[in-house]
């Protein structure tokens, strides 16, 4: 009799709470990541795009449905001349191959892997390379994956994104890790408070013996 009265509405009540909790704590996480996968500006690949682009560092980040290169993707840009000047209109004039290298667009390869892939869903990505704009423009950019033999042989839903937000994975991870940490706090105080007040009742069921 006694072990039947140590279940209470109470502490079954708990256990539900700490269930739905972790599987809601943990799906706010997921959703976050997903709507995080979709920011940006996109564009597709093989085709020549313009994009308004804000000045500054910013990673640029491959995506797809299936799975993201670790290189072979070549990035390249008619570049606005309001925005790079031609070195052969300052001092010296210099050969056109020094005018070709600073009117380059600025973006550089990443030496650390930095990729996700969603739980749900299976999308993907990488950061290819790191942009350093020095001013905002429209940037007229094409991008082309060369581990494919044939534009057509790339998937239909891969892209290249830009100025994501937050910037950066580890950003969009930090985010997911308060969720986390916010939605276990939030559980175990519930799951506390239930407790307690199953053990309330079995100490007036005791008394009632």
């Amino acid at each position: 009799m006694a072990g039947g009265r140590s279940i209470t509405i109470w502490n079954l009540l708990a256990l539900v709470v700490v269930v739905a909790g972790a599987l809601a704590t943990l799906g706010l996480g997921e959703m976050w990541m997903h709507r995080w996968a979709g920011t940006g500006l996109r564009m597709r690949l093989d085709d020549w795009c313009t994009l308004d682009l804000q000045a500054g560092k910013s990673l640029v980040y491959y995506e797809s449905s299936q799975t993201v290169p670790d290189g072979g993707v070549v990035l390249t840009a008619n570049i606005p001349r309001e925005v790079f000047v031609p070195l052969s209109q300052a001092e010296g004039r210099p050969s056109e191959e020094e005018d070709v290298q600073r009117n380059r667009f600025p973006a550089f390869p990443l030496a650390e892997d930095i990729s996700y892939r969603l739980m749900l869903g299976g999308q993907s990505g990488r950061a290819l390379w790191e942009l350093n704009l020095p001013e905002a423009g429209s940037y007229e950019l094409r991008a082309v994956n060369t581990n494919y033999l044939s534009d057509e042989a790339v998937p239909a839903g891969d892209c290249i994104v830009f100025h994501k937000q937050p910037d950066t994975l580890a950003g969009a991870m930090d985010i997911r890790r308060g969720i986390h940490i916010c939605g276990a706090a939030v559980t175990i105080l519930l799951a506390v408070i239930l407790y307690i007040k199953h053990g309330r009742v079995l100490k007036h069921l005791r008394q009632q013996e």
